[in-house]
């Protein structure tokens, strides 16, 4: 045994045996036995402390009652130091600290350790961003609620927006970038799934579904009123489609459903939004989405809201086929008229033919079976008006 060990080491006689055993010297009181062994010798025959105790007996035996014998300094809440929490007691120290110094505070000495230490501190930080912490607030205070064009004008303005557009998306081409990206798409995809938004926008349950905005709730109501039951229509929570060969996705709102097949992928969308890169890209992933797959989708906007709307007073009500063809000509509408707005507008009636092509080849007469009592008497006709969708 090495002598710092010996140092702090004692020896004694084990009771049972008579065996000579070293121990710690905080040990010195409560020692015996050399092993466990010879400690569960020395317990054979002894009542254990607990025999013929009942349970509450047991319970209060080992409940020990804490005694709050102290009041927090700040809120008066019982403790047993000065505080009840950290927060209680950077509010009470502060209010004792108003109004002094740090040599009031801390004493001499340590008030210049600490000034030399916030010296050095914003020294550094003016180093790195030519700022002072003073600096940096009157600056913040002259260009708070002002736009680019206020303070620059707007050629330069539109120079430091470029600098910016420019900066971002060689950023997003690195690898954390693109990182970042992909998170940004994945809690965004599973944002759309749950049913939260980040729009304000009226939200609830229409006959136990779901929806996530007033043309929402419209989509529903229409559907209840024109097909009778919205036991088609289900919320979509796992159905995604992606979006080219990366990472990007994006979730249809509503799935139509008929014995426990999916019939159909519904995006409900206002027409304002519909001048957007990125929402003609949803549209398109979802228009191929349901070529590659044999799926009907179709688009819910608020022009397909009002043709759903002249079905009212029909004798018969319009059943899911003729409320589908609709929404599935609203979208390869949508997605053909954006297509023919960037081709070459020299030859009208080549872009005119191409469009009605695509559409023809796309459309399906019956993207449901055909119930034999389905009755339409009344068939509205289906226009479909150039550059739509331009904006």
């Amino acid at each position: 045994m090495n002598e710092s060990k010996v140092k702090n080491q004692m020896s004694k006689e084990c009771v049972i045996c008579g065996k000579v055993f070293w121990f710690h010297k905080s040990r010195k009181d409560s020692a015996k036995y050399c092993s466990r062994k010879c400690k569960d010798e020395s317990q054979k025959g002894r009542v254990p402390w607990n025999k013929d105790l009942t349970k509450e007996e047991l319970m209060n035996y080992a409940v020990k009652v804490e005694v709050l014998d102290k009041n927090c300094l700040n809120c008066g809440k019982p403790v047993h130091n000065k505080y009840c929490s950290r927060r209680c007691q950077q509010v009470y120290q502060n209010k004792q600290n108003k109004g002094k110094t740090y040599d009031e505070i801390y004493g001499k000495a340590k008030a210049l350790v600490i000034r030399k230490s916030m010296s050095k501190s914003i020294a550094k930080t003016a180093s790195e961003t030519n700022f002072t912490r003073k600096a940096a607030a009157v600056i913040g205070k002259i260009r708070r609620g002002k736009t680019y064009e206020d303070l620059y004008g707007v050629e330069k303005a539109e120079q430091l927006k470029d600098q910016i557009r420019h900066s971002v998306e060689e950023f997003r081409q690195t690898p954390r970038g693109i990182q970042v990206c992909k998170e940004a798409s994945d809690r965004g995809i599973l944002l759309a799934l749950s049913g939260k938004e980040f729009a304000n926008t009226k939200k609830g349950c229409f006959h136990g579904v779901y929806f996530g905005s007033s043309l929402e709730e419209q989509f529903l109501q229409e559907f209840m009123r024109n097909v009778g039951s919205l036991s088609f229509v289900k919320r979509n929570t796992s159905k995604v489609v992606p979006r080219g060969s990366g990472f990007k996705k994006t979730a249809p709102d509503y799935v139509l459903v008929k014995d426990g097949r999916d019939l159909a992928l519904i995006e409900v969308k206002s027409t304002h939004l519909l001048c957007r890169s990125d929402v003609y890209e949803k549209a398109l992933a979802l228009y191929l989405y349901g070529k590659e797959n044999k799926i009907v989708t179709g688009y819910f906007t608020q022009d397909t809201l009002e043709k759903f709307e002249k079905l009212q007073g029909n004798p018969e009500p319009r059943r899911l086929n003729s409320l589908l063809s609709y929404m599935v000509l609203e979208l390869y509408n949508y997605v053909v008229s954006r297509k023919v707005q960037r081709l070459s507008v020299e030859d009208e009636e080549a872009n005119k033919t191409l469009k009605n092509v695509i559409l023809g080849n796309n459309v399906s007469n019956d993207p449901l079976p055909v119930l034999e009592d389905e009755i339409v008497r009344y068939p509205t006709k289906v226009g479909m008006h150039r550059n739509k969708y331009a904006c």
